[in-house]
């Protein structure tokens, strides 16, 4: 650690504090609903966004938390995990730390969220898979200022990060207004809407009707949206050259390296109206010449038929080369109409329309028959051309705000940690030390607190043994290890 700041004192973290495990009845006692004779019982859930409130009988073994307590996450993913501002019983999950009374609680909630403590407990915990004890926490260095600056420090800290809370939570809209934003654009864009101002500059446009074959009976249903004089429902099937479905059956031993073999598309290369080829798996030529009908062609479009990103759709770029696929529905589209499709099928009313077709297992299946027979709002091509165009650009649009996000995200993430870091090298406040001389005071340093502590024991359930620590006057003690 740097050099303190005057009045300051560094030491271990268990020099000051102590720490202690909850503990874990059986699920058989819990209960869902507040009873009497029952007490909440905290897991690391109930922290955050979904908690499950639980109940289990209030008894004297039972380690106990009051809102203003902090709580660490001792295992796995929430390890190092700081939790605060709730009344109950603690699970074998949570420790406390028990704080001295001459030590500010918020300074130390801040001091756990800051990088000087959060870095070695993941470092503990990467090393270790039963999380952290006393004896990990004991190489941990505390930056101890005098408790007058300790609560500056802390009031100061609360304004600065309320201001990066409420920039973080105007970010956070921002993914969902461009969500809606696209959403809107694919909406407009096969609903008429998008292109209204180019048919009134268009007016003799060839109609779509007479570009496909009339003999395909047209499609009335009042749930579809109504259409220009100039479009025309078809399904799909009638306006591709046909509809099928992957390969349906084991593959895995004809894998191979991709500098031996040819791209086989799965569901996860599917993506809304792009093909994702990280990690795409690779079959053998002799395998992929025996696959006719799932052999894949540029302007193909494709429609993930199961799994967690079913009626994730997209068309085959050109460039790609040879590509096989499995278990993914494809349409061969006719009359270069593959682009708009592109856009038509990621639609809310087509993935709503998608949606409804599913059925089966848990995962759900989207059935081949049942997407040929999916109506399309067919515009003229040169319309269609438009509508492309039109999308796009207001994409690209959307990608750069998105970029510009991503961008100001990942600067205010770390303005949280920078701020904290200026508070425990004694950069925020005055410090004690200096404000003492100004107003012509004494003022107790951090060392005298540290001595304090000690004699006062601050809730220690074991007497310590002496190790060094850093000030300008005085030595510390240290933690054995308890658990």
């Amino acid at each position: 650690m740097s050099e303190l700041p005057e009045g300051w004192a560094e030491t271990s973290f268990m020099d000051v504090f102590d720490i202690q495990g909850g503990t874990q009845p059986p699920k058989s006692v819990f209960k869902y609903e507040p009873t009497e004779g029952y007490i909440r019982l905290l897991q690391i859930r109930d922290f955050g966004d979904k908690p499950l409130p639980t109940y289990i009988p209030n008894k004297d073994s039972l380690k106990r938390c009051v809102e203003d307590d902090v709580l660490i996450g001792r295992y796995g993913a929430s390890v190092g995990r700081i939790c605060t501002g709730m009344n109950g019983a603690y699970n074998v999950a949570l420790a406390k730390v028990i704080v001295p009374q001459i030590v500010d609680k918020r300074f130390v909630f801040h001091f756990l969220k800051s990088e000087l403590f959060q870095r070695p407990i993941l470092d503990i915990e990467r090393s270790a898979q039963d999380g952290f004890n006393k004896e990990d926490l004991s190489e941990i260095s505390l930056p101890l200022p005098p408790l007058d600056e300790q609560r500056r420090i802390v009031a100061k800290l609360e304004k600065l990060l309320s201001r990066v809370d409420a920039a973080q939570a105007r970010l956070a809209n921002i993914p969902r207004i461009l969500k809606r934003f696209r959403q809107s654009v694919l909406a407009a864009a096969c609903s008429r809407k998008l292109t209204a101002d180019w048919r009134k500059r268009s007016p003799n446009v060839e109609p779509a009707s007479r570009r496909w074959d009339l003999t395909f009976p047209t499609i009335h249903n009042e749930d579809y949206p109504e259409l220009p004089d100039t479009w025309v429902y078809r399904t799909l099937d009638n306006i591709s050259v046909r509809v099928s479905v992957g390969h349906v059956g084991p593959t895995s031993q004809f894998y191979c390296a991709p500098s031996e073999g040819i791209a086989f598309l799965r569901s996860q290369n599917v993506r809304p109206m792009r093909l994702d080829l990280d990690g795409v798996a690779c079959i053998t030529k002799e395998f992929h010449g025996s696959l006719k009908k799932s052999q894949l062609k540029e302007g193909d479009l494709l429609v993930v038929r199961v799994g967690a990103n079913r009626g994730d759709t997209c068309v085959v770029p050109s460039g790609v080369g040879e590509m096989n696929c499995a278990n993914i529905i494809l349409a061969r589209p006719l009359n270069s109409i593959s682009d708009y499709l592109n856009i038509y099928f990621q639609t809310p009313f087509c993935q709503k329309t998608l949606e409804d077709l599913t059925t089966g297992s848990a995962q759900g299946v989207i059935n081949t028959k049942a997407v040929a027979e999916v109506p399309v709002p067919v515009p003229p091509l040169e319309e269609q051309q438009e509508i492309v165009r039109r999308v796009e650009a207001l994409f690209k649009t959307a990608d750069a705000l998105e970029a510009r996000y991503r961008t100001a995200k990942a600067h205010v993430d770390k303005l949280a940690q920078s701020i904290l870091a200026r508070a425990f090298r004694g950069e925020l406040v005055t410090t004690e030390a200096e404000l003492a001389r100004l107003e012509g005071r004494d003022y107790e340093p951090a060392s005298v607190l540290l001595e304090r502590i000690r004699q006062e024991g601050a809730g220690r359930e074991a007497p310590r043994r002496k190790s060094p620590a850093k000030s300008n006057t005085t030595k510390q003690t240290h933690a054995p290890k308890l658990f």
